[in-house]
């Protein structure tokens, strides 16, 4: 028979484990977890939506279309009802954020682009009608305000402008998902984390293809579009405007506008009721070695000048034909493609830092940015 002493030592040691375990949880901090790594409770998402929530707007929309009937018998009945053809009205509703305190709101561009008229309602219940102050396709972005200014005051969104969110790190998606089925003035909160940055995504219904946007598997559906993107100190890192999906709902792969371009882009249409197109006054092709050899230059990644418009900001800079660009605002370019991304959201009067190698030396060319000639009437 086994001695009895040996059977309390399993007892023992369970026991120990289990101590030890609660001394980790509840004496040392973070329960023992490295610092910074420590997941979110439940106080910080209720923070960050308290912070961002009143600047949270729902946004109605009515479009009127043209209803006709079919060709087969449009005709034949058009003798008798010269009026046939019938107007059609239809709502749609999207999210956005009130952007000045006077009543601007900034939501996406394909929410607004054929309504006739527009309301916003906000999470305490209050009504305006809008009217649209400006907006641009190519960013899929507009600027809307109140149509009749009084003395009410709007709570604008903390925005996160110091940079870009981290991948992994913890956000919020605030809006109004199937706002028409949903009655309720008060924003949904879906909760995910950064899953990429720098994402170029075309879009399910159209060619358009969206630059530099934040992914996120936060869940985002029909009428989030336009609601922001919050990190957890409650402050906007980005729009959301487009999700990739084969069923109409969100599948955890949901893309947002970087604030910082959005809000640069709001400036525009504010301003100027556009974005204006930026001049540079170059085009440019990859670097191969037979043109690094008969240009006198070292072969790699890097980008030639071989068209330059006589009077463009680049040629008063001092960028000759022929010159071989290797960075762009210090960013190394291996093709145009990066080029085009490294210049993506600049605007009039910005100025951009080519970096360019000429008969085997490198030199730093500043160029300020001018509007396109030729593009002072075009709108958004």
């Amino acid at each position: 028979m086994r001695d009895a002493k040996w059977f309390w030592v399993p007892a023992w040691i369970a026991f120990g484990i289990v101590l030890g375990a609660l001394a980790v949880r509840f004496l040392l901090p973070n329960g023992g977890a490295p610092e910074g790594n420590e997941r979110p409770g439940s106080a910080d998402f209720v923070r960050a939506v308290e912070s961002v929530g009143p600047s949270v707007v729902g946004i109605t929309t009515l479009e009127v279309r043209q209803v006709a009937m079919s060709d087969l018998n449009r005709e034949y009945f058009r003798r008798f009802f010269p009026d046939l053809d019938r107007r059609n009205q239809t709502s749609r509703s999207g999210s956005g954020i009130v952007l000045d305190s006077r009543g601007y709101f900034l939501t996406n561009h394909h929410l607004v682009a054929s309504a006739q008229r527009a309301w916003v309602t906000l999470p305490d219940g209050r009504e305006y009608e809008v009217g649209l102050v400006g907006a641009d396709p190519s960013y899929d972005l507009a600027v809307l305000r109140v149509l009749r200014e009084g003395q009410d005051k709007f709570t604008t969104a903390p925005l996160h402008l110091a940079g870009s969110p981290q991948v992994g790190e913890w956000v919020l998606a605030l809006g109004y998902p199937y706002g028409n089925v949903i009655t309720d003035s008060q924003p949904t909160v879906t909760v995910g984390v950064v899953s990429g940055l720098k994402r170029d995504v075309k879009a399910n219904d159209s060619a358009a293809i969206y630059k530099d946007m934040i992914q996120t598997d936060a869940a985002i559906n029909p009428g989030n579009s336009g609601g922001p993107l919050v990190n957890l100190n409650g402050e906007v890192v980005g729009i959301n405007t487009v999700i990739l999906t084969q069923g109409g709902g969100s599948v955890g792969l949901g893309f947002a506008i970087p604030i910082s371009t959005a809000i640069e882009v709001a400036g525009e249409l504010i301003r100027h009721g556009r974005v204006r197109d930026v001049w540079i006054g170059i085009a440019v092709q990859s670097l191969t070695t037979a043109l690094a050899s008969q240009l006198g230059v070292d072969d790699g990644p890097g980008l030639v000048v071989w068209s330059l418009e006589d009077g463009s900001p680049a040629a008063r800079a001092g960028i000759h034909l022929g010159d071989v660009i290797r960075s762009v605002n210090n960013e190394p370019v291996r093709n145009a493609a990066e080029a085009r991304r490294s210049i993506f959201g600049a605007r009039v009067e910005d100025t951009i830092v080519f970096g360019v190698e000429r008969v085997g030396q490198r030199i730093d060319i500043p160029v300020r940015l001018e509007e396109l000639p030729g593009t002072g009437t075009r709108g958004g």
